[in-house]
């Protein structure tokens, strides 16, 4: 009895050091497998393999351009368009031909075929890699968010991705693209579909930059003595005695009395054409003018005999650019 038990004590401590070394072996596997589980490899992805009792293809391994890994035992494999899962069964079907019941653990640990491009209006624009299923409004973030952007931000897919799953959507380019045109507003919303949009690898979302609306300007020309304009900023309007008080006054050469007022609209058509007396104004005999955006003011010279003197005058007098004052 005391010899079995001698026995029974002498095979428990040869055990000991091999459960101690196969608790320590989870560790590495642990380690190893660290990365994505989900998702489908690509090329140039780099995935951590872990096969127990198979040293030579326990480490990172990167696919290569025509997606496919050099492995030590099994050869040479195909893992892009697999998802984790699938390479994982594979690859475990492989091995069992070389090891007995083995363990075969896949992740992916560094993504490089999921390429997608965040232009315009964003925080940081540029490259970005997916790394798993993404939302438009994800992707957004990931780039640092919309910063001073415009009303709208677009989407543009390759067709052989599919065309976008949205009703804004439509071809473009004889059919190789599809293109959405969406509201910022909307994407942020994150609740809508917009926002919800799954984006997919070589997708280019452009966010349009906020473009500021033109200067409210009126004009001043001619015979005063700074000619330029007058920029509207918290004012709707100003008299004309104000504009003319920015613009240094008549010169001794203006034929005040044949000044002229014309204005031009939004899309630079000319909508209205008025002549004043502007001494009268000056003078305090008749009341004065209120001038708004678009409206420029053409004081001619005397020696403008003809209305096509003075428009001649005005259109070279118009490319100064001066800001004479704000209101």
């Amino acid at each position: 009895m005391v010899r079995t038990r001698t026995l029974i004590r002498a095979c428990m401590l040869l055990l000991l050091p091999v459960a101690v070394a196969f608790g320590q072996g989870k560790s590495p596997q642990a380690s190893s497998t660290a990365g994505l589980r989900e998702g489908t490899i690509g090329p140039n992805d780099a995935l951590n393999i872990f096969v127990r009792a198979a040293e030579e293809l326990t480490k990172t391994w990167r696919v290569g351009d025509d997606g496919q890994l050099n492995l030590p035992l099994v050869g040479t494999v195909q893992a892009a368009g697999k998802t984790v899962d699938e390479f994982e069964r594979m690859l475990t079907a492989k091995v069992k031909e070389f090891i007995v019941d083995p363990q075969v653990t896949v992740s992916i640990v560094d993504v490089r075929s999921q390429p997608v491009t965040v232009l315009g209006a964003v925080g940081t624009p540029g490259e970005l890699q997916l790394e798993g299923r993404k939302t438009l409004l994800d992707v957004l973030l990931a780039a640092g968010g919309p910063k001073d952007p415009g009303p709208t931000l677009t989407v543009s897919r390759k067709a052989e991705q599919g065309p976008i799953p949205l009703p804004e959507a439509h071809a473009e380019e004889g059919g190789k693209y599809s293109v959405a045109t969406l509201n910022v507003k909307d994407v942020l919303a994150a609740r809508t579909p917009a926002a919800n949009l799954i984006v997919q690898p070589q997708d280019v979302i452009s966010v349009s930059p906020l473009v500021p609306p033109p200067p409210r300007l009126i004009q001043i020309i001619g015979e005063v003595a700074k000619p330029g304009a007058v920029e509207l900023v918290t004012k709707d309007s100003v008299s004309m005695m104000q504009a003319l008080s920015a613009a240094g006054g008549p010169t001794h050469l203006a034929a005040s009395g044949r000044t002229v007022i014309m204005h031009v609209n939004a899309d630079g058509r000319r909508t209205e054409i008025a002549q004043i007396d502007l001494r009268k104004i000056m003078e305090g005999k008749v009341k004065d003018i209120q001038l708004v955006a678009g409206d420029i003011v053409v004081v001619p010279t005397s020696q403008a005999k003809t209305y096509l003197d003075i428009m001649a005058r005005s259109m070279v007098g118009m490319s100064s650019g001066l800001i004479l004052t704000r209101f």
